[in-house]
């Protein structure tokens, strides 16, 4: 009778135990998804920034040329 008791604790045991390794597993591939979904949107981001930069540099040399030729006027 004794041993059925610390076979079912046991056993419970194991069980509890394999639950929550399975839930630290899962934690942990939903954390690097969480990351890696994070890092695309960072990298859409980043693009999309880039973009922005060359069309900036892109035109700022006409700017320059029109105000060292007094075209425009820049005041403080």
């Amino acid at each position: 009778m004794d041993t059925q008791i610390y076979a079912a604790i046991l056993g419970a045991l194991i069980a509890f135990g394999l639950v929550l390794i399975r839930d630290w597993i899962g934690k942990v591939f939903e954390r690097k998804k969480k990351h890696y979904d994070a890092l695309v949107r960072l990298e859409s981001q980043l693009q999309d920034q880039g973009g922005v930069i060359h069309d900036n540099i892109y035109q700022l040399s006409p700017f320059i040329d029109a105000l060292e030729r007094g075209a425009l006027y820049w005041s403080d």
